[in-house]
């Protein structure tokens, strides 16, 4: 802190470079607290929960719907019709969930028909894995598409 003497009167303040150098020394500490949070990835983490949650949502209707038709559907909106579902879920980015049925759901006796449900995650342990449920399996968790589709 600098001192000024007026007129014999002694004035204290900061000096405009001691200001400036609290500043800087503030921006570092406020970036490197930014970049120790670092927001995208919690906002992914946050995403993949929201996936995981609505294919566990999505799950449980498809087997409902199993139930009581003895196949799955051909289309998720399906469920909804059906009243499986109030409302048709959309993954973060607004699409619709990836859902398919093998061919032996379309003609009966329906012996074999399976459903597959699968998102891509934004914060994968693997990078490209989707987080995928399997009817045969009755069980969600991450693994590549192709494990996922086959």
């Amino acid at each position: 802190m600098a001192r000024l003497v007026v007129a014999g009167v002694v004035r204290r303040g900061f000096t405009l470079i001691e200001l400036l150098i609290v500043m800087v020394v503030s921006a570092i500490l406020v970036s490197g607290f930014i970049m120790l949070i670092n927001p995208n990835k919690r906002i992914n983490q946050a995403n993949d929960s929201k996936i995981r949650t609505d294919v566990a949502q999505l799950a449980v209707a498809l087997k409902a719907y199993l139930t009581d038709n003895s196949y799955y559907p051909a289309a998720i909106s399906d469920l909804v019709s059906t009243g499986d579902l109030k409302h048709e879920p959309m993954s973060p980015s607004g699409d619709p969930y990836n859902y398919s049925r093998n061919s032996s759901c379309g003609r009966a006796p329906y012996n074999g028909c399976e459903g597959v449900l699968y998102e891509p995650l934004q914060n994968p342990v693997t990078t490209g894995n989707v987080w995928c449920w399997r009817s045969i399996t009755g069980e969600a968790k991450e693994m590549t598409t192709v494990d996922c589709t086959q």
